[in-house]
């Protein structure tokens, strides 16, 4: 029975793991879907963070100001999971993501 607890709690604790894995990444494409607001609002946007929730976002515009295509990285983090992506984005014309990369 000690067996059967333990392996209950290892398996609650994998499936928690994989949802705070899951919030973050999701966490870091809002955030750099906001930096490319931020681009299009003003080219000279250069980044910022903010919180949600429990997690904590940054983000960075690399080579402001942007005209064209961008590179913005962001970074989210919630408890002790951390995820990290670059993104290529097209800020004239059809704005949009061109490439998505997870450092």
């Amino acid at each position: 029975m000690f067996a059967v607890g333990i392996s209950a709690t290892t398996n609650l604790e994998t499936g928690l793991n994989a949802k705070q894995g899951l919030y973050a990444s999701l966490m870091a494409e809002t955030c750099a879907r906001e930096a490319m607001l931020g681009v299009y609002r003003n080219p000279d946007y250069t980044g910022g963070s903010f919180a949600v929730g429990e997690g904590y976002c940054t983000m960075q515009v690399i080579g402001a100001p942007c005209a064209g295509t961008c590179t913005i990285r962001a970074q989210a983090t919630i408890d002790n999971y951390t995820e990290e992506i670059e993104i290529t984005a097209n800020m004239s014309g059809d704005i949009g993501m061109l490439t998505w990369q997870e450092l």
